[in-house]
């Protein structure tokens, strides 16, 4: 569900929790981009979709593994939707095999380190990634995905650069027409700003 999780629908998050001296630990997660699960265009890129109900099934958090296997009445749902179940199934099983993976490497580190060790160093990384970020003058991305430009909301409270993020897009259906967007945010203090871009002027 893109109103709780990820971009799209297309977009999986599977997440688990890592529990340690029966405390929760931390958050086990990936985001697959799924092969199809519905919606009006076969692989589900429904650039014509004028609302999320015709992207693809909307699925809100929900158990899909207890007791270390699938549920299949959930399972079966989710599949139910998509043009090529088969795909989406075993892509959803390399999704879990991750998840157990990454679960398993950090129970390893907890038994190795300890808690507060391994809790330490997850905190540094993240705050070594953010002052990375903040020290960088200039950023510039460029997105065939127009929601990408909602990430500016996050990064013009961090940046003290200039952030300038743009999107092209052909949107495709019976009365559809070519589309482009874009937006700039420059943060030189605690102001922001935003606009909106001409076609012409992303091409430039």
């Amino acid at each position: 569900d893109p109103w709780v999780g990820a971009a799209h629908q297309q977009d999986v998050m599977l997440i688990c929790p890592v529990f340690h001296e029966d405390e929760l630990f931390c958050w086990i997660t990936n985001c697959l981009h799924q092969y199809d699960i519905g919606g009006i265009t076969p692989s589900s890129f429904c650039l014509s979709a004028e609302n999320a109900y015709e992207e693809g099934i909307l699925i809100p958090p929900v158990k899909i593994v207890e007791n270390g296997e699938i549920r299949r009445d959930i399972e079966e749902l989710y599949l139910r939707a998509s043009r090529k179940p088969e795909a989406v199934a075993l892509d959803f099983r390399a999704q879990l095999a991750g998840n157990i993976t990454a679960k398993n490497r950090v129970e390893s580190l907890l038994k190795r380190y300890g808690a507060d060790v391994v809790k330490a160093v997850m905190r540094k990384i993240l705050n070594d990634g953010e002052r990375a970020f903040i020290k960088t003058p200039n950023w510039r991305f460029q997105s065939p995905d127009p929601l990408f430009i909602h990430t500016l909301r996050y990064l013009r409270k961090m940046s003290s650069g200039n952030v300038f993020v743009e999107s092209v897009y052909a949107a495709h259906g019976p009365a559809a027409l070519p589309k482009a967007a874009g937006a700039r945010a420059g943060v030189p203090s605690e102001s922001a700003w935003m606009t909106q871009l001409r076609p012409a002027a992303l091409a430039a």
